[in-house]
């Protein structure tokens, strides 16, 4: 598709998804769901602190999408040992570029970095400008691709802020469950605005996943 923006972007993508189900088209489990998000204007840290919070609550956003996507595929999960150097690299010192930065993240993923098949896709800052996540499963329904876009961008949003160095999400977390955890941590809490303009459309997104 074309770049699309905002609610114009989703009045476009509904009317495709229509399209498609009046041409009865199906998806199945061959079929994934790509979302690029523009990063033009993200630093080196910024883009290291958008892998490493995926990374981070990679085991929270499996529940998510189907079991099919949860593996190594055509969106592999995660790994946050491997990504971040066992938790050591914040991606925010000298040498941490835009270009430093996605070849880092390249390199520690080994023969899979090489590839564009993982939940985040680096490889697209070269040659779209983006950064593509690939891990949800094909769909035609408009109302839940619209809330993986958002669910997605809010890990752009977040890099933004983010200042310490993401810790994994392995399980439950005293009171808080791991999905609890990842709202917290990409600062969208249906107790807090956090002052973000967007804040209640980013909720709505984590309302409809956390259902």
């Amino acid at each position: 598709s074309p770049p699309m923006k905002g609610l114009q972007g989703k009045i476009e993508l509904e009317a495709v998804c229509k399209a498609l189900s009046d041409l009865e088209v199906k998806v199945d489990r061959t079929t994934g769901l790509h979302i690029h998000h523009d990063a033009a204007d993200l630093t080196g840290k910024e883009i290291g602190a958008v892998v490493t919070l995926y990374a981070a609550n990679q085991k929270a956003i499996n529940y998510l999408v189907s079991p099919s996507r949860r593996g190594r595929n055509y969106g592999s999960s995660l790994s946050y040992d491997i990504v971040t150097e066992n938790g050591t690299d914040k991606f925010n010192g000298h040498g941490n570029e835009r270009d430093e930065v996605r070849s880092k993240v390249i390199g520690r993923l080994g023969r899979f970095g090489s590839t564009r098949y993982n939940a985040v896709n680096l490889l697209a800052l070269a040659h779209h400008g983006t950064i593509e996540f690939r891990q949800h499963q094909g769909s035609i329904d408009a109302t839940k691709i619209w809330n993986w876009v958002l669910f997605t961008q809010s890990f752009m949003e977040a890099s933004k802020e983010t200042t310490k160095m993401p810790k994994e999400t392995k399980g439950q977390q005293g009171n808080r469950s791991p999905f609890s955890v990842l709202r917290r941590a990409v600062k969208i809490s249906p107790t807090d605005n956090n002052n973000h303009p967007d804040t209640k459309v980013y909720q709505d997104a984590f309302r409809f996943f956390s259902e």
